[in-house]
Parts: structure tokens; C-alpha cells; sequence
């Protein structure tokens, strides 16, 4: 009830506008956990889950409810699953994100591996 909402903001530091994000302190990196939502539910009828890097490195329970989302797709028949690592070292480190990862695509449960760069 009392986190905000993550917001974007251009700025510009004399190298020209870049966004900036304020993830860390969201009401989703505040309040997500692994039962948030009903997985289960809401991908029976899918046929792909797209999820981003991002969000297991926005705190215990983003992580919590991102890794639930990619077991949950990888227990529904018919359900893929694509990752966009979408890196960010604010975030923290490639290392860091890739020991989240990692295990899901050890299990098979990531159909498609993105990597993009900034």
C-alpha cells in the first residue's frame, strides 16, 4: 500500500537524454513473491511466456515470482517459454543474472535464449 509505482525519466547528462529507471523500490520489487499470482491459471491457455532478465534481479521476490512463472510455463503442455536476458549492470552482474538463469535452462524449461545489448 505504500510503494510506488517503477518510473522511467530521461536525463541528460551533457552526452545526450538516456533513460533511467526506478525499479528497486517498486510496488512489484516490494510486494511480488512465488505466490503472487496464479501461474498455473493464467498460462493454461498460452502458448508462450516471454520474460526478461530483468525482473529476477529486482529483488527475493520478483526473482521468486519470476522463477515460478518459468516452472510453472515448463508444466504446461504447450507452453514455451523465451527469455530476453536483457542485462542490466545497474541491476547487477552478468554473473549474478546467469546463476538465476542458469537452472532453467539446465531443466529445459527456456524454449529461446535472447541476448540483447545495450
Amino acid at each position: 500500500p505504500h510503494s510506488v509505482l517503477g518510473t522511467l525519466h530521461v536525463v541528460d547528462d551533457g552526452s545526450g537524454p538516456r533513460p533511467h529507471y526506478q525499479r528497486h523500490h517498486s510496488a512489484f520489487a516490494t510486494v511480488a513473491s512465488g505466490d503472487t499470482f496464479d501461474w498455473p491459471s493464467l498460462l493454461s491457455p498460452a502458448k508462450w511466456l516471454h520474460v526478461t532478465g530483468i525482473t529476477p534481479l529486482l529483488g527475493p521476490g520478483p526473482a521468486a515470482a519470476w522463477s515460478t512463472a518459468l516452472e510453472a510455463a515448463a508444466a504446461t503442455d504447450g507452453c514455451d517459454v523465451s527469455l530476453d536476458f536483457n542485462h542490466r549492470p545497474a541491476l547487477g552482474s552478468l554473473e549474478e543474472l546467469w546463476a538465476l538463469v542458469q537452472p532453467h535452462v539446465a531443466a529445459r524449461a527456456v524454449t529461446l535464449l535472447m541476448l540483447s545489448e545495450d
